[in-house]
């Protein structure tokens, strides 16, 4: 019941997460590094990152940090995938595929994109001696080597991060686990979204993988020992440490993820205007 130019906030639509997307752009010339980002070193940016099962018609479209790896051992161990495959998905041959893919919380997601993005950056810098070429929002000191990264405790982890958050446009991606979701399941060119068949969530990886087996008619059980354990890490976030106006920020920087995959917005959000003066929601608008 959304109106031509109503605001509403992201989550707020009765909507699936698919059926969003298809609705949504993602703007093209502000967002081009986040809709080419994904494995922009290997493959030409028309083409996507995939993993593909022939025999079910099912094609699972990539995304970093969002219960990737696992995603694509289901698909090759189930669904007898092929895997890192670079399609164009503009191609006839694909419009028979049921087109799925897994999508994050946007914050939550955010926590790990960056220090996997920092855990690069710095062993790029290691190698090359030189910070030459990384972004001037990352927080690559002089002095701080991956050793020195891997070795903070939670409290400096967090000031790394919040310093990094309040020097990034949101636009400039210095690596693809920082992409927005949005722009990864959406067209270069133009930026209007694939025609997904479904986007499940890692919060519920039990169900979204159901509905996926559903979807492709495969008759494949998903029950919870199907699911595997997601890899293992040293380290997690506290998230106490982070600050209201640095979550406020996020939200600003993520807003394009929030309206265009129907996440509700965090409350500290949700409730209280942001940074910029003003909350962050979507708009209707007529193509």
């Amino acid at each position: 019941n959304v109106r031509e130019g109503e605001l509403f906030l992201p989550g707020s639509l009765n909507a699936t997460r698919a059926q969003v997307l298809q609705r949504c752009l993602v703007p093209a010339l502000k967002f081009q590094q986040h809709l080419t980002s994904i494995m922009f070193h290997r493959r030409p940016k028309h083409q996507v990152f995939c993993a593909v099962s022939e025999r079910f018609k099912l094609l699972y479209l990539h995304i970093p940090k969002s219960a990737s790896s696992t995603s694509r051992q289901l698909m090759v161990e189930l669904f007898g995938a092929i895997d890192n495959q670079y399609l164009d998905l503009g191609g006839k041959e694909w419009l028979s595929y049921h087109k799925v893919s897994i999508v994050r919380e946007p914050t939550d997601r955010l926590f790990s994109g960056f220090d996997e993005m920092m855990k690069r950056a710095l062993f790029k810098k290691q190698k090359n001696n030189t910070r030459n070429g990384q972004p001037p929002s990352l927080p690559l000191e002089e002095d701080l080597t991956l050793t020195k990264y891997l070795s903070m405790q939670p409290a400096e982890l967090t000031r790394k991060f919040e310093q990094f958050i309040m020097s990034w446009d949101g636009l400039e991606v210095a690596d693809e686990h920082v992409a927005l979701q949005a722009a990864v399941l959406s067209q270069w060119w133009d930026g209007l979204g694939y025609p997904m068949d479904f986007i499940g969530g890692t919060d519920n990886m039990l169900l979204s993988w159901q509905i996926i087996s559903n979807l492709a008619d495969s008759n494949i059980e998903i029950n919870s020992t199907s699911i595997p354990k997601a890899r293992s890490s040293s380290r997690r976030f506290n998230t106490s440490f982070i600050s209201e106006s640095t979550r406020q920020r996020i939200c600003s920087l993520l807003a394009i993820d929030y309206c265009c995959l129907n996440f509700r917005l965090p409350d500290i959000c949700a409730h209280d205007k942001t940074l910029t003066g003003n909350r962050v929601t979507c708009k209707w608008v007529a193509r």
